[in-house]
């Protein structure tokens, strides 16, 4: 399951084939700011954007996690639980 190349490069992990079940933060988007466009609006980005990522298509960086964290309020003890739960 899991290649590695001298240096590092070209890895490919588990987590790179790997979907995430992205029901929570689906809830919390709501929850808090009723729809996806709003939450793309707080950010500054296309719900289409949001949507990309919240089915799997798009990775995110650490600085988008740790914003949508702050935005929806997500401590960051659960972050792994809310942003890394993999679908079986």
């Amino acid at each position: 399951m899991n290649k590695l190349k001298k240096g590092g490069r070209d890895m490919i992990t588990y987590f790179d084939r790997a979907r995430f079940m992205n029901d929570e933060l689906y809830i919390l988007i709501k929850a808090k700011y009723k729809t996806i466009s709003n939450f793309a609006e707080v950010l500054e980005t296309s719900s289409t954007n949001i949507s990309i990522k919240l089915n799997n298509r798009s990775g995110m960086s650490r600085e988008e996690i740790m914003t949508w964290c702050k935005l929806l309020d997500i401590e960051q003890s659960d972050i792994g639980r809310i942003f890394f739960s993999v679908a079986e």
